[in-house]
């Protein structure tokens, strides 16, 4: 839910958002949020991260309507 609804979410589904950014709006560690954001890229295949450029892409982002 948090990858659809935080404030750098744009209307396209793809953004600009740090681990240690997602962290703090979190509460969560960076290691917490290494293993989830790790979970959902390579067990439920629904995000794709580029730890160079800092971009999230949410698969199907159209598709969940908020």
């Amino acid at each position: 839910m948090y990858l659809l609804t935080n404030p750098a979410t744009t209307s396209c589904g793809i953004y600009i958002i740090t681990i240690k950014r997602m962290a703090f709006e979190l509460g969560y560690t960076i290691e917490a949020v290494n293993c989830l954001m790790d979970r959902f890229i390579n067990n439920h295949q629904l995000i794709r991260y580029n730890p160079d450029t800092r971009e999230l892409a949410l698969k199907n982002w159209g598709k969940y309507p908020y």
